[in-house]
C-alpha cells in the first residue's frame, strides 16, 4: 500500500512538472505569435511606404515631364508616343506581324467578314503608341464565332495562311491562331472567340463560366484525354484526342444555345466572352451590348487602320485600368 501512495505522490508530482512546462511552451508560443504580428505589421508599414514611394516618384516623374501648356494625359500620352520602336529581331518580328495583319484584313474585307476587332495589348498599342507596345511581340484580335467558322472554310484554299487550333491544358482553352502556312515564317496572330447572347448582364456572363468550369471537370476526368494531356499540354485540334476536347466543349455550346444563354447574331442584343477562352487574368467580365461593339471604329496601328470597339475605351479601362500608369 505505502508503494502505491508513494507511486501516486510521484506520478503528482511529474504531473505538476510538465503542466508547469506546458505553461511556459504556451508563454513562449504567444510571445512568438506576438513577436509575428509585429513584424507582419512592419512589413505591411514597409510595403505601405513602397507603394507610397512608388507614387511619390510617379508624381514627380510626370510633373517634370509636363510640359506649362499641357494637361496631365496630354502629357501622359505624349511619353507613350515618344517611346523608341523596337529593334533588332525583335523589331523584324513585329514588321513581319504588321504584314501579317494587313493580309488579315485584306482576307476579310474580300469575304464580307466585319466582326473582328483588335484586343488586349493589340487594342492598347493602338491607343497609345498607334502601334505596337515597343516590347510586345504578338497580336491578338477578337472575332465572333460564326464569322470565325467562315474564316476557317475560307482558308482551307489558301496558299498562303491558315488557322491552327491547339487545346490548350494551362488555360483550357481553344487557342486559335491565324498564322502562315510556310513554317519559316515566324509569327501568328491569336484569335479570341466571343459568342452572341441575348441577355448581357452579368448574371448570363456567371452562368456561361459555370458551364465552362463543369465542362473542363468532365474533360479532366476523361482517362484518354488526361493520359494525352499529361504527354502534351497542348493537344493539336486535328488529332484524335484533340476532336475528343473538341466534342465536350461543342456539346456544352450547343445545350448553351438551347437553353437560350448563347444565340444566332439574327435575335442577339449582346456579346460574351467565349466560354472556350482562356480566362481573363485579371477577372474582367467581357459581356456587353452589341452596340458596345458595333459598328467597329477605325484607330490607326503601324501606319494602318483596323476595326476597334465601338466603345473601346470602357474594355481597355475594364482590363488595364490606367493604360497611362507608368510600366513597371
Amino acid at each position: 500500500m505505502q508503494i502505491v501512495i508513494e507511486r501516486l505522490e510521484q506520478l503528482q508530482q511529474e504531473n505538476q512538472q510538465l503542466h508547469e512546462r506546458v505553461s511556459v511552451n504556451e508563454q513562449s508560443i504567444n510571445r512568438l505569435q506576438g513577436e509575428l504580428r509585429g513584424t507582419r505589421g512592419q512589413i505591411d508599414q514597409v510595403h505601405r511606404r513602397q507603394i507610397a514611394e512608388s507614387s511619390k516618384d510617379d508624381i514627380r516623374f510626370w510633373a517634370q515631364y509636363r510640359k506649362p501648356d499641357e494637361t496631365d494625359l496630354q502629357t501622359r500620352q505624349r511619353f507613350f508616343l515618344s517611346l523608341p520602336k523596337a529593334e533588332g529581331e525583335l523589331g523584324l518580328l513585329q514588321q513581319v506581324l504588321s504584314a501579317m495583319l494587313k493580309d488579315f484584313a485584306k482576307i476579310c474585307q474580300d469575304n464580307g467578314i466585319r466582326h473582328y476587332w483588335m484586343v488586349g495589348g493589340t487594342l492598347l498599342g493602338a491607343i497609345r503608341h498607334h502601334g505596337f507596345i515597343p516590347w510586345d511581340d504578338d497580336l491578338a484580335l477578337g472575332i465572333m464565332r460564326d464569322d470565325l467558322q467562315r474564316l476557317i472554310l475560307i482558308l482551307k484554299t489558301d496558299s498562303r495562311y491558315t488557322i491552327n487550333i491547339v487545346w490548350d491544358r494551362i488555360v483550357h482553352c481553344r487557342q486559335v491562331r491565324f498564322m502562315p502556312r510556310d513554317s519559316r515564317v515566324p509569327g501568328f496572330i491569336d484569335l479570341f472567340i466571343f459568342d452572341w447572347c441575348r441577355a448581357e448582364n452579368i448574371r448570363t456572363f456567371d452562368e456561361v463560366q459555370t458551364i465552362r468550369k463543369k465542362t473542363i471537370e468532365r474533360i479532366e476526368s476523361d482517362p484518354k484525354i488526361q493520359q494525352a494531356w499529361d504527354k502534351n499540354v497542348y493537344i493539336s485540334g486535328d488529332s484524335q484526342d484533340g476532336h475528343a476536347i473538341a466534342k465536350v466543349f461543342d456539346t456544352a455550346l450547343e445545350s448553351m444555345m438551347r437553353v437560350g444563354l448563347i444565340h444566332s447574331s439574327e435575335d442577339a442584343s449582346g456579346v460574351i466572352r467565349s466560354f472556350d477562352n482562356m480566362d481573363e487574368i485579371n477577372g474582367y467580365k467581357w459581356i456587353c451590348p452589341a452596340d458596345y461593339m458595333f459598328p467597329t471604329v477605325p484607330l490607326e496601328f503601324e501606319g494602318s487602320e483596323y476595326p476597334a470597339p465601338a466603345e473601346y475605351q470602357i474594355f481597355l479601362d475594364g482590363s488595364y485600368n490606367s493604360i497611362y500608369s507608368l510600366p513597371n
